[in-house]
This record gives structure tokens, C-alpha cells and sequence, in this order.
């Protein structure tokens, strides 16, 4: 343990004094402040950070009070806790003291509230680089201020525990609802990071000069840089190399821009995505990085079209308005690239691991079987997304399910006791079910939960309760090893929804969920897709705020365990 603490101490002090050479005037700024922007939450009369940006500026004057921005503090939905914004400024210097003390004895030096509790588990790893936006969305930029001209550098304490924040991850929702009203104040978006939360973010904006990327006539690319007034021109490099595909680098170019000059041009044709940076020669400090196109370039794009049929061949001519040159591509209509093939192979093995994770699984009549072998084998997906991903919580979905489809799918989870909640529209659908048990359900599943009856069938009864009447004939035993409820919409507003999903809100790599993309009663029966849906979350918040409208006993069909 002694042994981490030093290394802890020694990797702490590199980081100190690579923050002191990256602060000075002229190495990527010329600073004199920081622009510290807390949110803080009050809980029980204590004060804990839930974010803290501190930015890196020049200003003429410095304020040297502090600003409320929430003049009346943020309140959630059902919580006590209570949210509130303030904006300080600290010198450099004080800066570099505000870190140090941070990582070293965990406390925050900006203000001596007594209230403030501070985590004793914070930790930086080390500095890095947040480009700019471009063809891809950096997500930290949704936090950083004005991160959108040469990019910035980033140390990072983050708080390892967020003990004090963990009812923001347990219900999620509630980050989506402090987002909102945070907007009013700041312009950040903390619901796109949330493992963000707690930690203390230090930016140190690129201002030490500004550049422009452009081609000339023979499509290589053109860097042009302008430096900041007060800046000491030097030497730099400016890199690009094309996007990897299939693990194999296309292009790459490097060039020089001596400090007597502004430009350079590089050997390096821009007919597809690139990355490009421009780096300090003696420092290796980079001004900016960015992913970039031909297109992105280009600040409007006048099309003019013009075919002529020549050899199977098409000339395009595009014109570039306000830049008065033109940009003429030819294409061999039956000319087959290579590119072409990659892509589809690569594709191919997409829709492969796509199929074995079930992140797309088409289903198809099979009129070789029998409607119940093929409802059956689809529901081994369902099985398996159950074995993968159902060990803490499940939520279930489907305006039409009622106990039969239950037991074919939420029975088969493995893990005792993991939540499982189940909404039905209540809805009907005509089916032939046995006399005896008035239950339809597959061989297989009725020999692991029933092991009742067999007997001839007959068109079920709509006066029938079908929605618990399986439930009563479960065992003890078998009850006593599920956590779930089930509920109906049915007689509310709720009531009218088509939705069918199947969520698993609490896994290792966030909120999941997927579309069904049909009932559990036709599962595999007809064409339908599986499908991974992109944001988990956000479903699982749609879910929530459905079962939340249907909390009365009248809505309640059957749940396992009394509080």
C-alpha cells in the first residue's frame, strides 16, 4: 500500500509540473485567470460538488466576488436535494494551487465553506487533448466552454466513488431532469456524460494562434496559421493521414511550417475523411486537431450538374460560389473499386456479430415447421438476451402480454431475485387454450413451471381473468426465487400504446434495450425484427414514466414479493 501511495505522490507531481509549463504565457495561451463554474448539490445541510469546470482565460479586468447564476436553487421531481450554480475567478497561480490541493489533501481551496464535503477518492490519471468537433462528436465538448476553435487540454479529477450522487445513477431519469434546468444557466450537457459527474474538469484552451484548412487545384491539402499577437512564432508540423479502414492506414503526409512562414502545403489529396494535426516541433504540444473532409471545408456548396455521356462515363461539375473554382470528378459507371469489396466485407461480418449478439435478428416464415417449434426457437434469443444481460433488472413491454407469455420469457432468468417488471396493454387476442388450466403455453415451458394438466382445447372465454390466473398455480418454492410485478395500463390514460420492448436498465455497459417488434404471444410466428435499440436509456426513461402512471392497487395484476 505504501508502495501505490509513492507512486500516486511521483505521478502527481509530474502532473503538477506539466500543468505549470502548459500554463505559461505563450506555450498555448497567454492566461492570467480561471473561470471556475461549480455546480454544487445541498443534502442535509451539507454541500457536495456535482461538476466543476475551471477554465483557463484572459480577461482585462478580474471579478473578485462570486455570482450566484441560480438565484433560486434546481428541485427534482420527489427529492429533497436541491441544486445550485456559482461562478468564481482565480488567478493562474491560484489555479495550480486549487489542483494541487485537490489531488494532495482532497480539499477545495476556492471558497472556506464548512459544508463542503469533497471525496476523499479523487484522482487524475493525466492530461489529454479534446478536439474540436467535426465530422465526429467529441462527447466531453458537451461540457467544456466554447470548446470549438483549436481544441484544449483537459486534466481531469475525477471522483472515483460518487457515493453522494449514486440515486442520479440509480434512477437516470433524474440527470435528464437537472440537464434541462441546468440550461436555463449554463449551456452543458451532463446527461450525455454522466460518468462526468463529481469530477472537477481543468481546460486549457489552444489560443496561442488559429488555422485554416483548404486545397488547392491539384485537391492537395493547404494549412495556413495566424498567430496570436503576443506569441513567439516557432516551428511546427502539421500531420495528416487518412481514416483507418479495415486496420489499414491509407495515406499520411508531414510538413513544415518554419516560423518565418504561415503556410505549408502538404502531399496529401483530400477525397476522403482525414485527421490533421499541427504540433510544436520542440514541445510536441498540440494546437489542434480536428477530423476533417472536403466537404466540411467548404463553406457553401453551390451544385451545378452537367452529364454527358462519353465512353460510359459521367463528368459532374461542382462549383464552389463564393470561392469562384471549380471541382471536376469523374466516375467510371462500371468500374468496380476495391474500397467497394472492403466495405462489403466488412459489412458482412458487421451483420454476423450483429446476428450472435443479437443486436439484429430477422425473423421469417418457416413453412417447413410449425408455427409453435418456430415461436419456441425464436424464443431462445429472448433466453439469451436473459442469460446476458438480466442479472440485476428486467423490464418487459408489450400491450398484449398477460401471464402465458411471462412464463416463456421473464421465468427463464437464471438470477434469483433480479427486478423484473412487466407492463400489458391488457389487451386480447383470439387462441385456443387447454380446458382444464385455461392456459396456452409451449410444451417445454409448461413441464418447467406447471406440470399440470393436458387435455383438449377450446376458443378461450374473454370473461376469463387471463392475466393471474396462471400466477395462483405457481409453487412457493418457485415464487420465493422472483422479484416481479406485473401491471396494466388498462382504464388509464397510459393505455393506448403499441410499444413492445424488452430493457435491462442496470448491465456493465448501461441501460439496454430492445424492440421486439412484435408480441410475445406472436414471437417468431411471422416476420418481425429483434433489434438493439440505440439509446437504451432513454427507453428505459419511457418505460419508467409509463409504470410511474400506473401505480394504483387497481392497476396492479400480480407481484411476487410485499414490501
Amino acid at each position: 500500500m505504501k508502495g501505490v501511495n509513492v507512486k500516486v505522490t511521483q505521478r502527481n507531481e509530474i502532473l503538477y509540473q506539466e500543468m505549470e509549463k502548459l500554463s505559461e504565457n505563450g506555450v498555448i495561451g497567454f492566461y492570467n485567470c480561471v473561470e471556475i463554474i461549480e455546480l454544487f448539490m445541498i443534502k442535509e445541510r451539507h454541500v457536495f460538488n456535482v461538476f466543476t469546470i475551471l477554465v483557463a482565460c484572459e480577461r482585462r479586468v478580474i471579478p473578485n466576488k462570486s455570482e450566484f447564476l441560480t438565484n433560486e436553487l434546481i428541485k427534482l421531481k420527489g427529492r429533497k436535494e436541491k441544486f445550485g450554480v456559482i461562478v468564481n475567478y482565480k488567478s493562474i497561480s491560484e489555479c495550480k494551487e486549487i489542483f494541487r490541493k485537490l489531488l494532495d489533501e482532497k480539499t477545495w481551496i476556492v471558497n472556506d465553506n464548512k459544508d463542503l464535503k469533497i471525496s476523499n477518492e479523487l484522482e487524475c490519471s493525466g492530461k489529454y487533448f479534446a478536439p474540436v468537433n467535426s465530422s465526429d462528436v467529441v462527447p466531453i465538448n458537451k461540457i467544456l466552454k466554447n470548446n470549438f476553435f483549436n481544441g484544449s487540454y483537459i486534466y481531469e479529477v475525477a471522483d472515483k466513488s460518487k457515493s453522494h450522487l449514486s440515486f442520479l445513477y440509480e434512477e437516470k431519469s433524474l440527470i435528464q431532469e437537472l440537464t434541462i434546468a441546468l440550461k436555463r444557466y449554463i449551456p452543458i450537457s451532463l446527461a450525455s456524460v454522466s460518468d462526468k459527474l463529481g469530477n472537477y474538469v481543468f481546460q486549457f484552451p489552444v489560443e496561442i494562434l488559429s488555422y485554416q484548412l483548404s486545397y488547392n487545384a491539384n485537391e492537395n491539402l493547404i494549412c495556413e496559421i495566424a498567430w496570436h499577437d503576443n506569441a513567439e512564432k516557432r516551428d511546427l508540423i502539421v500531420t495528416a493521414r487518412g481514416v483507418e479502414k479495415d486496420n489499414v492506414l491509407e495515406d499520411f503526409s508531414v510538413a513544415k511550417i518554419n516560423s518565418g512562414s504561415n503556410s505549408c502545403e502538404l502531399n496529401f489529396k483530400v477525397d476522403k475523411v482525414f485527421l490533421a494535426y499541427i504540433i510544436d516541433i520542440e514541445t510536441s504540444v498540440i494546437y489542434a486537431a480536428v477530423r476533417e473532409s472536403i466537404f466540411m471545408m467548404l463553406n457553401e456548396l453551390k451544385v451545378e450538374v452537367k452529364v454527358i455521356n462519353e465512353n460510359d462515363s459521367v463528368e459532374r461539375e461542382f462549383e464552389i460560389e463564393n470561392e469562384g473554382f471549380k471541382v471536376f470528378v469523374k466516375e467510371k459507371r462500371n468500374e468496380v473499386k476495391v474500397m467497394n469489396w472492403i466495405d462489403r466485407r466488412i459489412y458482412t461480418n458487421d451483420i454476423e456479430v450483429a446476428k450472435n449478439k443479437k443486436y439484429f435478428v430477422q425473423y421469417s416464415n418457416d413453412y417447413k415447421k410449425s408455427s409453435e417449434d418456430i415461436h419456441r426457437e425464436a424464443l431462445k434469443d429472448i433466453h439469451w438476451l436473459l442469460d446476458q444481460y438480466g442479472q440485476e433488472e428486467v423490464w418487459l413491454w408489450d400491450p398484449y402480454l398477460c401471464y402465458n407469455d411471462i412464463a416463456e420469457t421473464l421465468f427463464f432468468n437464471k438470477y434469483s431475485n433480479s427486478v423484473m417488471k412487466a407492463i400489458t396493454g391488457g389487451k386480447s387476442v383470439p387462441e385456443k387454450i387447454c380446458k382444464q388450466c385455461k392456459e396456452k403455453i409451449c410444451e417445454s415451458c409448461l413441464e418447467k413451471i406447471c406440470n399440470s394438466c393436458k387435455g383438449s382445447s377450446e376458443t378461450k372465454d374473454d370473461t376469463v381473468d387471463k392475466w393471474n390466473i396462471g400466477f395462483t398455480k405457481l409453487s412457493d418454492k418457485f415464487i420465493s426465487t422472483i422479484n416481479l410485478e406485473f401491471r396494466t395500463t388498462k382504464g388509464t390514460p397510459a393505455n393506448s400504446f403499441h410499444d413492445r420492448f424488452i430493457i435491462f436498465p442496470k448491465t456493465y455497459e448501461g441501460a439496454m434495450a430492445w424492440s421486439l417488434g412484435i408480441s410475445i404471444n406472436q414471437y417468431g410466428k411471422t416476420h418481425h425484427i429483434l433489434q438493439k435499440v440505440t439509446d437504451g436509456q432513454m427507453t428505459a426513461d419511457a418505460f419508467l414514466t409509463f409504470w410511474n402512471q400506473i401505480q394504483d392497487d387497481s392497476q396492479l395484476i400480480w407481484k411476487s414479493k410485499n414490501d
